[in-house]
C-alpha cells in the first residue's frame, strides 16, 4: 500500500474566516480538478514532516510561515481497472494553517498540477472539489477551525 500524506492548507481572512488552498490538476483520468496538495512519504519520514516539505517544494511557502494545527483524517483508496490494474493507497490528512501574505506562493506547472490554485472559502470547496471524501476531510477541517476559534 503506498503511503501519502494530505495537507489541508489555510488561512485566515482579515474577518477571520478560513480560506483554503486548492490546487487545479489533472487526474489519471486526464479529466483536470481540484484538489488539496499531496504526495508521497519518504521512508523514515514522518506524515506532518511530509506534508510540510512537500508544502514547500509545490508552494514556495517557506515552511516557517506553516504551522501544524491537527490530524484531520485517514482515508484509503482502492481501485482496480479492468485490465486488472491495481491501487492501494492510505492518505494521511493534516490541517496546516499559513501565517504568511497569500499572494506569496507559486504552483509550478508540474507533476500534474497546472499552476493554478485558488484560496477557497468551504462553501467554493465543496463545489469545486469532486471527490466526496475529499470535501468530507475538507469540512472536517472547517468543523475543526470552527470549534478553535
Amino acid at each position: 500500500m503506498i503511503k501519502s500524506a494530505w495537507w489541508i492548507v489555510y488561512y485566515e481572512d482579515e474577518k477571520g474566516n478560513p480560506k483554503f488552498l486548492i490546487l487545479k490538476r489533472y487526474a489519471l483520468s486526464k479529466k483536470i480538478e481540484w484538489i488539496a496538495p499531496k504526495w508521497k512519504i519518504k521512508p523514515g519520514e514522518s506524515p506532518i514532516d511530509t506534508a510540510i516539505r512537500e508544502v514547500s517544494e509545490e508552494t514556495g511557502i517557506n515552511p516557517k510561515y506553516l504551522k501544524p494545527e491537527w490530524f484531520v483524517g485517514d482515508l484509503e483508496i482502492h481501485l482496480e481497472s479492468e485490465d486488472k490494474w491495481k491501487f492501494d493507497k492510505k492518505i494521511t490528512y493534516y490541517l496546516l494553517k499559513y501565517t504568511w501574505d497569500p499572494n506569496q506562493i507559486y504552483i509550478p506547472p508540474k507533476e500534474g498540477y497546472l499552476g493554478i490554485y485558488k484560496w477557497a472559502s468551504i462553501d467554493e470547496v465543496l463545489n469545486l472539489v469532486s471527490y466526496q471524501k475529499l470535501r468530507e476531510i475538507f469540512f472536517n477541517a472547517y468543523q475543526k477551525i470552527l470549534w478553535k476559534n
